[in-house]
């Protein structure tokens, strides 16, 4: 099923948060640090990234204990998405505002 991209992030937090699927599927859990070195970006970035996963459906906990994000379904995969210039996506934005 293809979907509209959720609204609002940059493309370096939807690259981001695509670098980080395969990490959360490989170690089953890792930290906001560790994934936002595993992605290239700043943990500020990293935080955004985790919070697009959500929004595409990632079956995604924070452990407390262990402050660590799990991917609780390690076969979860970003969905497809339907690319439109950044411009339209922004316009959309502001249009739901």
């Amino acid at each position: 099923m293809i979907r509209d991209t959720p609204v609002g992030y940059s493309s370096t937090v939807m690259h981001a948060a695509a670098a980080m699927v395969g990490p959360l599927q490989r170690r089953g859990s890792a930290s906001t640090a560790y994934l936002a070195e595993a992605a290239g970006v700043a943990e500020t970035t990293a935080h955004r990234s985790l919070r697009f996963l959500r929004e595409c459906g990632a079956p995604l906990k924070f452990n407390r204990s262990k402050l660590a994000w799990t991917l609780e379904d390690p076969a979860w995969s970003l969905p497809l998405f339907r690319l439109c210039p950044a411009g339209w996506v922004a316009e959309i934005g502001e249009a739901a505002r």
